[in-house]
């Protein structure tokens, strides 16, 4: 039922965004001649070709919240409009209690009070 148990390797991981990431697999220029005899526009290639697939963008970003004891989010006041710091927090709760087990994982949110009311009078 639950998409992340404890004993899996991805317990406790929850997507934050989309980022720039190296490759798992570091990549090897080949064994070439002596550097005075390569044709230095193919030199220039491959190491330009190296440099632009070092690492791939826009990759899901993770972050492992059982490595970390708290994670504090700061935005803008609720009256300020649209607040990407809530958003993502929203997020994160919803992706931290959808994939896991609530016998398996806790969550506790620690909030301020909110500094007005909104009522009908």
């Amino acid at each position: 039922m639950w998409e992340r148990r404890e004993t899996d390797q991805d317990f406790g991981q929850i997507r934050v965004g989309r980022g720039r990431q190296r490759l798992a697999t570091r990549l090897v220029a080949p064994q070439t001649g002596p550097f005075n005899e390569l044709e230095p526009v193919c030199a220039w290639g491959l190491r330009r070709l190296l440099r632009a697939h070092v690492a791939v963008p826009d990759l899901p970003v993770a972050v492992a919240l059982c490595a970390l004891r708290r994670v504090c989010l700061r935005g803008q006041p609720p009256d300020a409009g649209l607040d990407p710091a809530r958003a993502l927090a929203r997020a994160m709760v919803a992706q931290y209690a959808v994939w896991h087990s609530p016998a398996e994982a806790r969550l506790a949110v620690i909030a301020a009070p909110p500094r007005f009311r909104i009522g009908t009078g």
